[in-house]
């Protein structure tokens, strides 16, 4: 990670309480938003923080608290479970207006995936099937949020060439002491093969518009750019029916998220740079 060009985020959900927008939009250059858990909860505050970023101009995508079912140790249930939170997740969140890719927090719950039984290679297809429907249901591959520690352990270090393809980014956390600048912390120990692209760096930090400790992020603009290039929509039909795994599809799309010229007006100075690098990103490679 560069320093030249960085740029600040928060992540929240309904622990946050309510959210002042506009002034997060002060400080901050995106946010990503928790949406949904398992495979029927919402976050209660989704659709107002959804609402209160894309009206405050914050760039802003959801995210997706993933819940391997202790339940299902076995083959086809296993696929079917991921397929299922995947599909709720999409219900959720399509239709939002959401602009940065779509997420899968994958870190310790419990019981976590490792100790309910799941071997590595289940732990492996569960996060391929929910990537490989959250890709067809939104039309975006999602980015993989976790430690470096809980994905070793959980999935094994050879299983990042396959993750690697099936996710458009990585989302490290590590929250070292030390300094209150990122720059001079420590920063994650890189998971080999697969450099992150975005770090979460405190789960205590504070920032206008947040009452109370709040999840901070770090990237830079050529990497955000990237990342964003990489999450272009992926235009493969809609299917209706049931899936090879059993579960039925919504059939539908989503449109994709870029930001019109026209509306950069609406932007905070963070997003309009943003959005400019991200376009100009696009011209060169698209």
């Amino acid at each position: 990670m560069k320093w030249s060009q960085p740029r600040y985020g928060i992540d929240v959900s309904h622990h946050n309480g309510k959210v002042a927008w506009p002034k997060v939009a002060t400080t901050r250059a995106f946010a990503w938003v928790k949406a949904s858990e398992g495979v029927g909860y919402q976050d209660p505050k989704f659709a107002s923080n959804a609402a209160g970023a894309t009206a405050a101009g914050v760039p802003w995508g959801p995210y997706h608290y993933a819940r391997p079912d202790s339940e299902t140790r076995r083959g086809k249930a296993v696929l079917q479970d991921a397929a299922r939170e995947a599909l709720h997740f999409a219900s959720v969140v399509r239709g939002t207006g959401w602009t940065l890719p779509p997420v899968l927090d994958f870190e310790h719950a419990k019981p976590r995936p490792s100790a309910a039984g799941l071997s590595r290679a289940q732990t492996l297809a569960w996060l391929l099937k929910w990537a490989e429907v959250a890709t067809r249901e939104l039309g975006r591959r999602p980015v993989l949020y976790t430690t470096y520690s809980y994905l070793v352990s959980t999935v094994g270090a050879g299983a990042v060439p396959k993750l690697r393809k099936a996710f458009a980014g990585l989302w490290q956390a590590r929250y070292p002491g030390g300094p209150s600048n990122p720059a001079q912390k420590t920063k994650p120990r890189p998971v080999p093969g697969w450099p992150w692209a975005v770090w979460q760096y405190t789960s205590k930090g504070t920032t206008p518009g947040v009452s109370g400790r709040v999840d901070l992020n770090v990237t830079d603009a050529p990497t955000l750019a990237r990342m964003v290039r990489a999450q272009r929509a992926v235009r493969t039909p809609g299917r209706r029916g049931p899936t090879p795994d059993g579960v039925r599809s919504s059939g539908r799309r989503s449109r994709s998220t870029r930001v019109e010229p026209q509306a950069l007006q609406s932007l905070n100075p963070w997003a309009v740079v943003a959005a400019s690098l991200v376009g100009a990103w696009l011209a060169a490679n698209g």
